[in-house]
């Protein structure tokens, strides 16, 4: 121990980045070590602070310690729990080799188990003469102590399939309950935003029901064992029914999982609490974040467990990223060094950020705090990437700037380069969508600054103009959420039409045979009210969405499917064709709604979507950065995969630089040319 504290002292006085790289698989080893104790332990929730707080002030030694001593430390690191039974799984000191594995003394015998185990062949042979030996009256004691968990595991194995468990009862006995911390995806830890989709849940099963045999052996019989040793569940159940007793056991029963790290180190974690009756404890609806340090630069232990995290949900949370945990394995062995020799925020969040890109999902979001306020104000104009050029797709009347104008720089940094730089924040699942979070944010800065801009008009002329930078949300949109483009043609712009105005419009637009819905904007939810209205007959298939469970750290999920059908029809009010407007800004909802449509046959006009459907939700990590990703694996209804590639148009157009200077939609143009070649 000496040592040990010797060393973290030293080390607290060295940098990380002056000492020796640990070994890459220590990342991900004790990025796996840190998760199944914070997820799958059965005090993961309660004890996530300390557990937290013990793993980061201990990180620096682990990551640079050589063999004995990261021992040392893995040792001490799990001590702090209080749980004997999650714990390196050492060799303990073996029982002398020459014994008697069978004695008696007087009326009192023992059965010897002791490392090092007996063969399972002169075991068996053991465990069959035993009845014979015992002399009448006698009672039996079975040592089972200092025993390694895989030694353990191995003898209970043995032990039940001899039918020596059986031996101890005559009546047959009921198993216990085997309670295990499982989660129903990832509670979202954004204040204010919760969804009943993700908790954690306890899962239980019946265990260790023995039979019984015809002759038990007298009871009752001791086991005496090691606390650190996790009985089976079958000893519980004979102790339940007062047919053994056990004498120094762990105080809490329950099974363990094995984790073989570096150099076969082997750790051996709670993973569940045995009960005899089906009572399950109580759960709080997620695991705590707020303790974790709140300024932009932390130490490297929290910088590491960010990235402990990150690697946590990509492996089992995330709905889409975890098919490859190996590869995440490696991905983290890579950008580890990255958190832990940032030398200040910015490059601590840019760490951040080059890990979740590795999502490629446009869900997936991590934008560190000081540059979330450097961008936290913007002119009120739509940019847009087209041709090449960051243009100018709409401005307000009196804005200086004009559709179609082109940005060539921003406070005197050329619009491309800027754009490489901001591109570097934001998720890149595909270049058109990674350009639409660019041309949100290419003119954004400081509240109450404007943006020093240079426009290239349509006719080449350069002029400078200042654009005030507007804090908050954007202004809202304004005009009406319907109207008639002809008679016969309807268009309703889903970005400004609420759900409890939706029976008015179809009693409005009765009279029309066309229905063209603009989903290029974030719809306000009411696809469903809609569905309901334009549904015929039946209910048919809108996706297929799958929710993952996750049973335990080896990447167990359950894929638990959610019902997703048009709701019942309400009688339609519009009888005719239907077309729904997509591009890449339509996501997550958008995208939805225009399934919704699609299975309700309307056509899709335009390019292809973001390509991010499935309930989002959201983790904290140090340093006050927030993560969002997708929490369920959303499909189209026949199984087609549009995650990162987005849902395809049936017809496909883009707009035009031409076009937006012109004033034209050329997506609307395109829509209405397919009505007119369908009469």
């Amino acid at each position: 121990m000496l040592r040990y504290l010797l060393l973290v002292c030293l080390l607290g006085s060295l940098s990380l980045a002056s000492a020796a790289p640990p070994p890459p698989s220590r990342y991900s080893d004790l990025a796996r070590l840190w998760g199944t104790v914070a997820y799958f332990h059965p005090n993961a929730i309660s004890h996530a602070p300390q557990w937290d707080r013990a793993f980061a002030g201990r990180l620096p030694l682990l990551l640079n310690a050589g063999h004995d001593d990261y021992v040392a430390g893995l040792r001490e690191l799990l001590g702090t729990l209080g749980d004997p039974v999650t714990r390196l799984d050492e060799q303990p000191q073996p029982a002398p080799a020459s014994r008697h594995r069978f004695r008696c003394t007087g009326l009192v015998c023992t059965l010897d188990l002791r490392a090092p185990v007996p063969a399972e062949s002169d075991l068996i042979d053991l465990l069959d003469a035993l009845p014979g030996r015992l002399p009448p009256g006698a009672r039996l004691t079975v040592d089972l102590r200092h025993l390694t968990a895989a030694e353990a595991e191995a003898l209970f194995e043995t032990l039940r399939e001899s039918g020596f468990f059986d031996s101890l009862t005559a009546v047959p006995l009921e198993g216990v309950h085997d309670l295990r911390l499982a989660w129903r995806g990832h509670p979202s830890e954004q204040p204010n935003r919760t969804s009943p989709f993700y908790r954690p849940v306890w899962i239980a099963v019946k265990d260790g029901a023995v039979p019984g045999g015809e002759e038990p052996l007298p009871a009752p019989v001791t086991v005496r064992t090691s606390p650190h040793i996790a009985l089976p569940a079958e000893l519980y159940a004979l102790a339940h029914a007062g047919r053994i007793r056990i004498v120094g056991g762990p105080t809490v029963s329950g099974s363990v999982e094995s984790l073989v790290l570096e150099d076969g180190i082997r750790v051996c974690v709670r993973r569940s609490l045995y009960r005899r009756h089906n009572a399950f404890p109580s759960l709080a609806a997620g695991r705590p974040s707020a303790h974790f340090p709140p300024q932009p630069f932390p130490e490297p232990g929290w910088r590491f467990l960010a990235a402990a995290r990150i690697w946590a949900v990509a492996v089992w949370f995330e709905a889409y990223a975890a098919e490859d945990a190996a590869e995440w394995n490696r991905r983290l062995q890579s950008l580890a060094p990255a958190f832990l020799e940032a030398s200040n925020a910015a490059e601590y969040g840019a760490a951040v950020a080059a890990m979740t890109r590795l999502f490629a999902d446009a869900h997936v979001w991590s934008v560190p705090p000081d540059v979330r306020k450097a961008l936290a104000a913007k002119p009120d104009l739509e940019l847009r990437r087209i041709e090449n050029m960051w243009l100018v797709a709409a401005a307000p009347a009196g804005a200086g700037v004009r559709a179609g104008d082109e940005i060539v720089s921003v406070d005197g940094v050329p619009a491309d380069r800027l754009a490489q730089e901001r591109s570097s924040l934001f998720p890149n699942p595909r270049t058109e969508v990674n350009h639409r979070f660019v041309a949100d944010t290419l003119l954004s800065g400081l509240p109450q600054t404007s943006a020093a801009v240079t426009v290239r008009s349509a006719g080449g002329t350069l002029s400078e103009v200042r654009l005030p930078r507007l804090a908050g949300p954007p202004p809202s949109r304004s005009g009406p959420a319907w109207r008639l483009l002809n008679p016969e043609t309807a268009l309703v712009d889903l970005g400004l039409l609420q759900p409890a105005a939706t029976a008015r419009m179809m009693r409005e637009l009765a009279g029309v045979s066309s229905l063209i819905f603009d989903l290029r904007s974030y719809p306000r939810g009411a696809g469903w009210a809609l569905a309901a209205h334009l549904a015929r007959t039946g209910r048919p298939l809108i996706s297929r969405i799958d929710q993952p469970w996750i049973l335990g750290p080896y990447a167990q999920r359950a894929m638990a499917p959610v019902a997703d059908e048009v709701p019942a029809a309400h009688g339609s009010a519009v009888q005719g064709r239907w077309i729904a407007l997509v591009d890449e800004r339509t996501q997550s909802q958008g995208e939805h709604t225009a399934m919704i449509l699609a299975a309700l046959g309307a056509r899709l006009v335009g390019s292809p979507t973001a390509g991010a459907d499935g309930e989002v939700t959201s983790i904290r990590l140090p340093g006050g950065i927030g993560m969002t990703f997708s929490g369920m694996a959303v499909r189209r209804a026949g199984g087609e995969r549009f995650h990162r590639i987005g849902l395809q148009p049936d017809v496909v157009v883009r707009p035009t630089v031409a076009g937006i200077r012109a004033g034209r939609d050329e997506v609307l143009e395109a829509a209405l040319e397919l009505l007119a070649s369908q009469r």
